[in-house]
């Protein structure tokens, strides 16, 4: 009952809606030119809008506080060529934020791999999509 209050306050304060769903996924990336697979924790986190975004066990639920790239204030943030020719404007946006943006795959259980990017910031990381949604109006 109280994740039903928590969700109804969300929806009509138009705050991010959070559902922790969590499981374990392989991971492959490259690291100095060589494949490196870990198994890491994945947590779902929905948009109001429906959009699912995958991040890090305790990223999952912004309004915990408990994730460093989530937490942030939102202030302008200023980054040089962001809408340049070159490079991704979500790896600036990743860099501005002080994380380390990586190209990855995944895949849980039968499934098959997927292709996503995600900034990392120390033992977190958030796609690079959520932090671009969440970010797009303050960067100049």
């Amino acid at each position: 009952m109280k994740t039903f209050y928590l969700f109804v306050l969300c929806f009509f304060l138009k705050m991010p809606t959070v559902f922790s769903a969590c499981f374990t996924a392989d991971v492959k990336f490259i690291l100095k030119r060589e494949a490196q697979f870990s198994k890491e924790e994945f947590c779902e986190y929905k948009t109001p809008e429906k959009i699912l975004f995958y991040v890090s066990k305790g990223c999952e639920g912004q309004e915990s506080g408990r994730c460093k790239l989530l937490k942030r204030p939102l202030k302008t943030l200023v980054i040089k060529d962001y809408k340049g020719n070159i490079g991704s404007p979500g790896f600036k946006l990743c860099r501005a934020l002080d994380g380390v943006p990586q190209i990855f795959e995944w895949k849980s259980g039968d499934k098959k791999w997927q292709s996503t990017e995600r900034c990392l910031l120390g033992n977190e990381f958030v796609e690079i999509g959520l932090l671009t949604k969440i970010w797009k109006k303050k960067i100049k």
